[in-house]
């Protein structure tokens, strides 16, 4: 009997070669994700917002916190309250008489010592909660952006 040496190697080559590649595609994959990243400051990032959206923010160890936000509605909104949540430590601000028209921006600014929010040391991890209450001039409803902002904190 003759072994058939070239079918041996295609029969192990279908076998394993599609498990190797499968790893191959995951580990490219987890890699361009940033899983393997572990130096440097956290990458910023912000899930669960809608309409009246954080553009721009940074968290300051002294607890100050500065929130750009961007008006994507399309029309004038007003801002009626804004809530922050950090570790366990929540605040509620009201704005006066703030407008966003459509494509527009505003800058918030919370001192610590108006929030109580955490100091936290340089280059460490937060992440924050923020509810956006506003107000649509077109309709006069009243409606809620929230979600999730995180990064590294500031100097």
């Amino acid at each position: 009997m003759k072994i058939k040496r070239g079918q041996v190697s295609l029969e192990f080559l279908m076998t394993y070669g599609w498990a190797i590649l499968v790893i191959i595609i995951v580990g490219a994959v987890a890699w361009q994700w940033g899983m393997f990243d572990n130096l440097g400051a956290p990458k910023p990032g912000t899930a669960g917002f809608w309409g009246i959206e954080p553009e721009d923010y940074k968290y300051q160890s002294n607890g100050n916190v500065d929130v750009s936000f961007m008006n994507k509605i399309g029309a004038i909104v007003d801002l009626n309250s804004i809530d922050i949540k950090v570790d366990d430590v929540s605040y509620h601000a009201t704005p006066a008489s703030v407008n966003i028209t459509a494509g527009g921006r505003y800058l918030w600014n919370l001192p610590q010592a108006t929030s109580g929010l955490p100091q936290k040391p340089a280059g460490s991890r937060y992440e924050l909660f923020l509810i956006i209450n506003y107000t649509d001039n077109r309709t006069g409803d009243s409606y809620r952006s929230s979600g999730k902002l995180w990064s590294s904190v500031e100097a």
